[in-house]
C-alpha cells in the first residue's frame, strides 16, 4: 500500500508540474539563470562549468526508464497527454495524438517518440 501511495504521489506531482505554467518554461527562460555565468564558458575551467551546471539541476526528480514501479512510461502518458483527449498522447516528432493504450506496440509509439 505504501508503495502505490508513493507512486500516487509521484504522479500527481508529475501532473501538478506539468499543468503549471509558472514551473513550466522555455529553454531560453531555463538557461536564463545561468546564463550570466556563462556568457564565457571558456574562461571558465571544466571543474567551474560541471559545478556551475550540476548546481542548476540539483534537486530534479530522477525517472527511471524502466521499472516494475514508476517510469518514463508513466510520466510519458502525464507529460505528452493531449488536452484534448485523456487517452491520448501528442507524439513529439510528428506533433499527432495516439493512444496511450498503443504505447510500446510495434504499430504504436515507443518512449523516444
Amino acid at each position: 500500500m505504501y508503495q502505490v501511495s508513493q507512486q500516487l504521489l509521484f504522479l500527481a506531482t508529475l501532473t501538478s508540474i506539468s499543468s503549471s505554467s509558472s514551473i513550466a518554461c522555455t529553454p531560453s527562460a531555463y538557461y536564463s539563470a545561468i546564463q550570466s555565468t556563462l556568457d564565457d564558458p571558456l574562461s571558465l575551467s571544466a571543474s567551474e562549468l560541471d559545478t556551475i551546471l550540476r548546481d542548476h539541476i540539483r534537486g530534479h526528480t530522477v525517472i527511471p526508464y524502466t521499472s516494475t514501479n514508476v517510469d518514463c512510461w508513466d510520466a510519458l502518458n502525464i507529460l505528452d497527454a493531449d488536452p484534448s483527449d485523456a487517452d491520448s498522447v501528442i507524439l513529439i516528432y510528428k506533433q499527432t495524438p495516439d493512444l496511450i493504450a498503443n504505447g510500446g506496440l510495434s504499430t504504436g509509439w515507443n518512449r523516444e517518440h
